[in-house]
């Protein structure tokens, strides 16, 4: 059976309970010291699971295609619900509960499992965070209002800025990045000293897992991230290494001499044990000397930062989530990524394959701007996005914009992103008309983008500078989904997009797809490196809270928590008392509402599946009409 937890954050999540889990863990238990213990000789046991597997693998595979053919085709829905199937492989019922991802193979950590009894929400930070709304209310003369999902910051000129983080479009809050060098340096910094602590104070352990061997890469990061936050606040610890498994597509057939000579498989051939010291590029090596500086005149900045991480544990997991700071919550949670995403040597050698596009190149060395240049990160989702009618829509969605699921997402046109990009420019030139912008672009387009810049956007191409991934774009050429069975190019996609979320990563501002998992990913990514708010304008119309295949503007109401906007996810909650709606495939996921609606008006949501728990595929009473 379902329980339902009240309380004022609604973080709609499903985890089984700590009996469930202990008794999961007993059952693991017995079986290794089966084998340990020598009752069957290992050969045995590996030819029986091999038959096993395989047996498994063409049954399941065979109820998949009988099923997918047996669809019915009286409405575009099934259709485009058939396609899916028959290029992914997935069961009709959609229902990714192998997606429910651990640290190490056990049920997912348990929101509501208290932390240390003396970690109490510190009265330090709350006054912080009441200071910073009421120098934004003095600035703009509005009244009090509820900042539960709003991102104040303040700019070291003195300037404020507000952003709903559920909005599409915070490209505004441009005016509070910092004018400083020095000041992005030191915040830069500040980030290295948080990520520093949190793995000298946290507990490593287990591995970072992505059960679905074709989960897409932004995806299975997203997955990997919500895990360990959950695992982090409540427990304080991390996965201690990513899973080496080589059946992952993406990371399967990695090939790279340094993976061979040092016996690494799948993940860890691309990223580093969790606890391993950071691994620097050039921002975070410019910034070093400002930690330096900030340990020396300031002793008790490590104890303080300690106890701002504890301050914010102490209140996502005992449900006053709300009292702390929307960013502080934000850029925790980024950091926990960024230790996720610490990269080996291969894909520190990938991310450098970089091609620039300069139009001030030649310019004398006395010409060349003193301030460091003000980076921008375009995310222009192609391939596989492009499913709807083949064209590319020339405006960028609205939040009341329709569901994106499946072949129904939207490619746009190179002018939306170009129009968006204007637009920054135009606020930034009004600031700081003598610093240039630098451009890094990340695109899946087959076709050469930049030629398209140049020739169509050609003022903007010759203003700034343009950095892009350096690879064979034919690889993007590709039929049916990204992780579907109508290509082979796979691990190629999975080592291009690993270097694209780097190379997005350097953005102070990101314009792209913040519906798109990849596009939340290498936006948390950003956020974490540069230690502070990223600005951003998001054209498929979602936002950082909400999912490509909900319609974002509708779920709004339910997203009432930095927790529900970070870590929901339909996938992670359908079958653990939920069903997702029926007509999913004509209108997207309303499991936001289903949930919502589960409960009383004006209450919010803990899920903890007991042992009576309702069968994945039971149909909840809650349906979408």
């Amino acid at each position: 059976m379902a329980v339902l937890k009240r309380g004022h954050q609604a973080s709609t999540h499903s985890a089984k309970s700590n009996t469930h889990a202990k008794g999961l863990g007993r059952h693991r238990h017995k079986l290794n010291c089966c084998v340990g213990n020598g009752k069957f000789s290992l050969e045995t046991i590996f030819i029986f699971l091999a038959f096993l597997l395989a047996g498994s693998f063409l049954f399941i595979h065979h109820i998949v295609d009988n099923n997918a053919n047996k669809i019915d085709m009286t409405s575009p829905g099934e259709k485009l619900k058939r396609d899916f199937l028959r290029s992914t492989g997935k069961s009709p019922g959609i229902n990714d509960a192998d997606a429910d991802f651990t640290n190490d193979g056990n049920p997912r950590a348990d929101l509501t499992a208290p932390i240390a009894a003396d970690n109490e929400f510190s009265s330090e930070t709350r006054r912080e965070h009441e200071q910073l709304k009421r120098d934004f209310l003095q600035s703009t003369g509005k009244q009090e209002e509820d900042f539960t999902m709003t991102i104040i910051t303040k700019s070291d000129i003195g300037t404020t800025c507000a952003c709903d983080i559920v909005s599409a479009d915070c490209l505004d809050s441009v005016k509070c990045i910092p004018e400083q060098a020095t000041s992005s340096l030191r915040s830069v910094a500040t980030g290295i000293l948080l990520r520093r602590l949190i793995k000298k104070t946290a507990k490593f352990e287990g591995l970072s897992k992505v059960q679905n061997s074709r989960c897409p890469v932004g995806k299975g990061f997203q997955y990997k991230t919500i895990n360990a936050w959950l695992s982090w606040v409540n427990n304080n610890e991390l996965p201690l290494q990513h899973d080496p498994s080589p059946t992952h597509i993406f990371f399967k057939n990695a090939k790279h001499k340094y993976c061979a000579d040092n016996s690494l498989k799948s993940f860890q051939c691309y990223f580093t044990s969790i606890n391993e010291q950071e691994e620097f590029d050039t921002l975070e090596t410019e910034s070093l000397p400002y930690l330096d500086d900030l340990l020396k005149t300031n002793q008790e900045l490590e104890q303080k930062t300690i106890r701002q991480m504890q301050d914010i544990q102490a209140a996502v997991s005992k449900d006053k989530g709300n009292e702390i700071h929307a960013l502080d919550h934000l850029r925790m949670m980024a950091h926990i990524l960024r230790m996720l995403f610490n990269r080996q040597e291969p894909l520190r050698e990938l991310s450098s394959r970089t091609r620039s596009f300069n139009a001030n190149e030649n310019e004398e060395p006395q010409k060349q701007l003193v301030s460091p240049p003000l980076r921008v990160s375009i995310h222009i989702r192609r391939a596989d996005a492009c499913m709807a009618n083949g064209k590319l829509v020339k405006e960028a969605s609205p939040l009341d914009s329709s569901a994106q699921q499946f072949a129904l997402r939207i490619c746009y046109a190179t002018s939306v992103y170009m129009d968006a990009l204007q637009r920054l420019k135009d606020i930034h030139t009004k600031r700081d008309p003598t610093r240039r912008i630098e451009v890094f672009v990340s695109s899946d387009d087959a076709s050469s983008l930049m030629d398209e810049i140049r020739d169509q956007f050609s003022d903007l191409y010759k203003s700034m500078t343009w950095r892009i991934h350096d690879v064979d774009r034919e690889r993007f050429n590709y039929k049916g989904f990204v992780e579907g069975y109508d290509h082979k190019n796979h691990n190629l996609l999975g080592e291009a997009a690993a270097a694209d979320l780097w190379l997005l990563s350097n953005g102070e501002v990101f314009i792209g797809h913040l519906g798109s998992r990849f596009g939340k990913v290498a936006y948390l990514l950003a956020t974490a490196r540069h230690n502070r708010f990223i600005p951003f304008f998001s054209v498929d119309g979602h936002s950082v809270c909400c999912e490509i295949d909900e319609p974002c503007g509708e779920m709004k109401p339910y997203i009432t928590s930095m927790s529900d906007c970070l870590t929901f996810s339909h996938d992670l909650v359908q079958g653990r008392g939920h069903v997702l709606n029926k007509d999913y495939f004509e209108v997207g996921s309303y499991m936001r509402k289903i949930v919502a609606q589960a409960l009383p008006e004006n209450e919010s949501l803990y899920v903890e599946v007991t042992e009576g728990e309702e069968r994945e595929g039971e149909e909840s009473e809650t349906i979408h009409k």
